[in-house]
């Protein structure tokens, strides 16, 4: 089949990535280093799959040769199993091959570790312009997972003066999100 003939090619070929819709039934999971997994962030992620579907492609590797190879997760355990659970058959997966094992492991500790959530700011300036666009508060809140109020306490934040978020800015470690929700309440 045409899939097939994709891999095989790929094997074959001098790249060392390639973007391809992969049946889910087709990819092994069984290898996490990850085995906690929060419910609530996990129903979050399904929330997030539901409204914009699967954003940042899991990262997979193919065990094996031409003649015979495996898919395998290296990171996006959790993207995938989100997906399925909503019902989707594929997911739009980035495929690499590594040198060796080490280098798959550090691929799958590097993604699990480095990942950055957006400073509070940032949220506020995307919930400012969703609103501009149209979106309720109420919608938000079903494609985020977060309450109304919430959300409406990030969007005052865009309120706020240049000095005012700059100082934030300068101080990052010392103003966590919930401390800056705070403040933002005071001025609703």
């Amino acid at each position: 089949n045409d899939f097939e003939t994709r891999i095989k090619s790929f094997l074959k070929s001098a790249s060392q990535t390639m973007m391809l819709s992969v049946s889910l039934d087709l990819i092994n999971t069984n290898e996490n280093i990850r085995d906690i997994c929060d419910d609530n962030e996990f129903r979050s992620l399904m929330t997030s799959i539901k409204a914009a579907g699967v954003i940042q492609p899991p990262l997979l590797t193919i065990r094996g040769d031409v003649n015979k190879f495996e898919l395998v997760c290296v990171a996006g355990h959790r993207r995938l199993a989100a997906a399925k659970a909503l019902g989707h058959d594929k997911a739009t997966c980035l495929i690499r091959k590594f040198q060796d094992n080490h280098f798959q492991l550090i691929s799958t500790i590097v993604e699990n570790t480095h990942r950055k959530n957006l400073h509070p700011f940032e949220l506020a300036e995307g919930i400012r312009r969703l609103v501009e666009t149209g979106y309720s508060f109420e919608e938000l809140e079903n494609l985020f997972d977060r309450n109304q109020w919430n959300l409406r306490r990030f969007n005052k934040m865009n309120d706020w003066t240049p000095l005012s978020k700059n100082l934030v800015k300068e101080h990052v470690t010392r103003f966590t999100s919930t401390w800056l929700l705070h403040l933002a309440s005071r001025t609703l």
